[in-house]
């Protein structure tokens, strides 16, 4: 059931969805980030406070979180998050923490709205049925826009990788007006 916001505003629509969808997630994500999710703690605040004045390659920014370099013997798969209905990589995001959620093991709902065809996404979570809702922020970049394109890296231990063996990940947004990269919740 979700709430129809062809017409609202982008930060009504994804206060909106968040609250239409508030405990109906599916605790899996798309099918495209294997492995337990964790990520930033509830400090309050916004998280695109997190930017970096870094405005190169997603990919490459993601990769820089993780040094991947200083760990040569492990692989570090990325993946671009489009909207399955659309293709957009245009996103207004929300990340929805839930009890329990630590600086280094996220609990909660990064819920994404395409800005295209404005189909909602469970963009990564990792949660459970006796977790609550404890703090949701927006995602705005300090130049005040609420777009961004989203991404998934995570370091797999082992020597090119062992499929499960996942032991830090990030999730990282680019901002659509000013291309300013950052990290929206960490994964361990």
């Amino acid at each position: 059931m979700d709430a129809d916001l062809s017409g609202a505003r982008p930060a009504l629509a994804i206060r909106e969805f968040v609250a239409a969808r508030r405990g109906t997630f599916d605790t899996h994500d798309r099918g495209r980030l294997p492995g337990p999710e964790a990520g930033t703690a509830p400090k309050g605040g916004n998280p695109m406070a997190r930017f970096s004045n870094d405005s190169g390659d997603l990919h490459r920014f993601a990769l820089d979180c993780l040094h991947a370099a200083d760990h040569p013997s492990c692989s570090h798969p990325y993946t671009a998050l489009p909207c399955d209905t659309c293709g957009a990589e245009a996103w207004e995001v929300a990340v929805e923490h839930h009890t329990g959620s630590k600086a280094t093991d996220f609990r909660g709902v990064v819920y994404g709205l395409c800005t295209r065809c404005r189909e909602t996404a469970v963009l990564f979570a990792f949660s459970g049925p006796h977790r609550r809702p404890v703090l949701t922020e927006y995602l705005v970049c300090p130049c005040g826009t609420a777009t961004v394109s989203a991404g998934m890296c995570e370091r797999e231990a082992g020597a090119h990788g062992t499929p499960g063996g996942k032991n830090a990940g990030v999730l990282v947004a680019k901002c659509s007006a000013c291309a300013c990269n950052a990290v929206v919740v960490w994964t361990d």
